[in-house]
């Protein structure tokens, strides 16, 4: 008798152990998003500081790629948002996988306009003391490095 009860204690806990294991990947990706956006609303402001304050007149150029960098923090930290409602959403019916899913790209979207932001970023700074092509090109190389890196863990 106490065998049939004990088997059923170890179904129990594998249950619970995975049921465990899929929640703590949700809390994972809502903690993720959290710090994504937290980041990401920094930089929204310091870029919008930079807007407001800067140069009475900046060039044409320059408020292009301001302009640019606010719409794609703007875009990324919505996307960072997704996750959280998505679930509010679908949360009486809550699919685990879906929501990983889901979430994942939703982020990997956001930190993709958010590489974008800090590239352009970078190549406000050096816009002032440099020529257009050779600040596209000083700009590049440490978003090049992350994408070789990032590609290289792919695989």
């Amino acid at each position: 008798m106490s065998d049939q009860y004990d088997d059923r204690d170890d179904a129990d806990r594998s249950t619970k152990h995975v049921s465990r294991e899929h929640y703590d990947r949700v809390g994972a990706m809502m903690r993720g998003s959290a710090i994504l956006i937290a980041g990401s609303s920094i930089l929204f402001g310091f870029l919008l500081n930079i807007r407001l304050t800067s140069v009475k007149s900046p060039s044409f150029i320059d408020g292009i790629i301001l302009l640019i960098s606010i719409y794609s923090a703007t875009i990324a930290i919505s996307l960072f948002i997704m996750p959280v409602v998505f679930f509010q959403r679908h949360y009486e019916v809550f699919d685990i996988e879906k929501f990983l899913s889901k979430s994942k790209k939703y982020l990997l979207g956001g930190v993709t306009l958010l590489m974008l932001t800090m590239y352009l970023t970078l190549v406000l700074s050096l816009h002032s003391e440099l020529p257009d092509y050779v600040t596209f090109s000083l700009a590049a190389p440490p978003f090049i490095f992350i994408a070789i890196a990032w590609s290289r863990s792919k695989s």
